[in-house]
């Protein structure tokens, strides 16, 4: 077996402990077969159960093997599977042995798994409670925080009507008034709240102009975007170039084919990113 990059030794060394294991299964039914052959001249009845055994143990190593090998058969892009095992956010777990690329899931437990993520159902799962809103008079809040806590929330309760304004939904709808929300991501602090006002605050995306009329998000199903920005060399380590760009309807997906308007041919979205804002 020729291997040539670096991503093609990753997975090999991660399906070695399965190809040892069919290799010991081989030198297994091999053995028998060949103390079937010497059997055969002294007693026929114990070379008869020795090859009945090696051959179904040959029969089950030779499909095991086979399957092993098929693994990569699903894979329709394999030198950008390779490379996403060894690109720098893939996350690996030997105790369990799992690697998670960008859009694959390797697992190893008896079997080899290889598992698309784009194929994989998607579970929503929700993290936060039930929550329960107390007035500040009311005297079970005493139960809920400390006399200092109390004391606090008063004096920010007091700084941020005396700093803000009052909530205007029609003026936050022209832009002239923008709500703040304090929270944190980090430890999962007033994030749902945000969202669920977030939601109700906005309005649904308005339609894009395109050569060929206006794009509709809320009744165009098909994928479309507009490309914004091209930016060369954010990596000074690497010589590379990233588009941004602006999805008008439709939903995005790793992977997928889509018609570059410009050039005239179809191209494949294969390598997205995800940027936090301090890397901007």
């Amino acid at each position: 077996m020729r291997i040539q990059t670096a991503g093609e030794q990753k997975y090999y060394d991660f399906i070695q402990e399965r190809a040892k294991r069919l290799q010991t299964g081989m030198i297994v039914w091999g053995s028998l077969l060949a103390l079937a052959f010497i059997c055969l001249f002294s007693n026929i009845i114990i070379a008869a159960i020795l090859a009945v055994a090696g051959a179904f143990l040959a029969m089950t190593n030779i499909k095991a093997r086979s399957v092993l090998k098929g693994k990569l058969d699903q894979i329709e892009d394999k030198e950008e599977f390779f490379r996403q095992l060894t690109a720098p956010d893939v996350a690996e777990f030997p105790d369990c042995h799992v690697i998670i690329a960008r859009d694959y899931i390797l697992a190893f437990k008896e079997d080899i798994f290889i598992y698309a993520i784009a194929g994989m159902e998607k579970v929503e799962v929700g993290l936060q409670g039930e929550v329960k809103k107390v007035a500040l008079n009311d005297p079970e809040i005493s139960w809920l925080i400390s006399d200092s806590q109390k004391l606090q929330l008063e004096e920010e309760i007091e700084l941020q009507d005396g700093a803000g304004a009052v909530f205007d939904q029609e003026l936050v709808s022209k832009g002239e008034l923008s709500p703040v929300f304090f929270g944190s991501a980090l430890t999962n602090f007033g994030v749902e709240t945000f969202l669920q006002h977030f939601l109700k605050m906005t309005t649904s995306p308005l339609p894009r102009m395109s050569d060929a009329g206006p794009i509709d998000p809320m009744e165009e199903p098909d994928f479309s975007a507009f490309v914004f920005k091209i930016q060369a060399n954010m990596n000074k380590a690497h010589r590379d170039r990233i588009a941004f760009m602006r999805i008008c309807s439709g939903e995005f997906e790793a992977g997928m084919d889509v018609w570059h308007m410009q050039g005239g041919k179809k191209v494949r979205l294969s390598q997205p990113q995800q940027l936090m804002a301090s890397e901007l």
